[in-house]
Order: C-alpha cells, then sequence, then structure tokens
C-alpha cells in the first residue's frame, strides 16, 4: 500500500469518528433498516421453531395397530377404566391417562356418511353426530333417542331433509 492510500485511509478513519457522520452512513446504506430486517426475522424464526416444537409433541402421540380385531375390541372396550389406570412405576406413559384417545378407522363409505353428518350438524339440522366402535350415531335434538344410521339414506332421513330424488 503506497503513501497516499494508507493516508487516505486514515483521514477516512478519523472521518468516521464522529457519532452524527456515523449515522448517516449508516442511514446512506441502510444498515438501520436491514437490522430491523434481521430482527423481525429473528423474530419469524422463534415463532417457528415454537410451531415445529408443537408439532414434534403431536407426532409423539401413541399409534397402534392391533394383530386381530378381536384384540382391538378388547381395548376399545376398556378405554375408559383404562382412563382411571395408574401407569406402572418407571413408565414413559403420563400419570394422568385422561388424554388418552383412541382413534377409529371408519372405511371410506362411511367417512363420506361422518362428513354429510357433521355438515348436517353445523346447518343445525342435527344435534349430535358421532361413531361408537365404528357404528355412526346421531341426535336429533338434545334428550331426543339416539338413532343409529347404516347408509347416507339413514342420515338424510333422520336429518328430515329431502335427497332430491322422489321428484
Amino acid at each position: 500500500m503506497d503513501a497516499a492510500t494508507a493516508e487516505m485511509k486514515a483521514k477516512f478513519l478519523a472521518f468516521l469518528q464522529d457519532e452524527d457522520i456515523r449515522k448517516e452512513v449508516r442511514k446512506l446504506f441502510g444498515v438501520e433498516e436491514k437490522e430491523r430486517e434481521i430482527a423481525e426475522l429473528k423474530s419469524l424464526v422463534k415463532t417457528q421453531e415454537a410451531q415445529i416444537v408443537d408439532q414434534d409433541k403431536r407426532l409423539n402421540e401413541l399409534e397402534h395397530e392391533y394383530a386381530t380385531y378381536q384384540r382391538r375390541e378388547q381395548v376399545w372396550s376398556a378405554r375408559k377404566v383404562m382412563r382411571d389406570a395408574k401407569p406402572p412405576r418407571g413408565s414413559s406413559l403420563p400419570e394422568n391417562m385422561r388424554n388418552v384417545y383412541l382413534q377409529e378407522n371408519l372405511t371410506r363409505r362411511n367417512q363420506e356418511i361422518m362428513f354429510a353428518a357433521r355438515e348436517l350438524r353445523r346447518k343445525k339440522k342435527l344435534w349430535a353426530v358421532w361413531t361408537d366402535s365404528c357404528i355412526m350415531k346421531v341426535r336429533v335434538r338434545e334428550g331426543s333417542p339416539t338413532i343409529r344410521i347404516t347408509s347416507m339414506d339413514d342420515l338424510l332421513k333422520a336429518a328430515g331433509v329431502d335427497d332430491g330424488s322422489q321428484k
């Protein structure tokens, strides 16, 4: 580096010692805007990390497939007793088993019927819809008898909806 360049560099560094000039240079190059953007990105990353942790917790839920239908039915019928049971000492299961949820696997046809039933419930045509051991059930009003449904026709009849095929 020659003497002129060194002298120019020294003058520039001395020039930057002034706080007002440093502020103006930061504005000129948009440093403050970049720092604000970096802070926003860090905040966004923290939010996304928290969401990922929540998703990981949900993924750690216990899923189980049964070898036989009879074994599944044994567990299914004992589900209420299971909620009050205490896990063995040293077990990784939670102390409070109230959050145990057993998921039913409906056939595609029954899934479609239950989807329609939930839609009718949202439209206030039915009071409640649910499945119990893959048996679809509805209740038209609170306190009314439970109606077992096996087809879309049963559902529409229970809800009092005309399916449009009788014209």
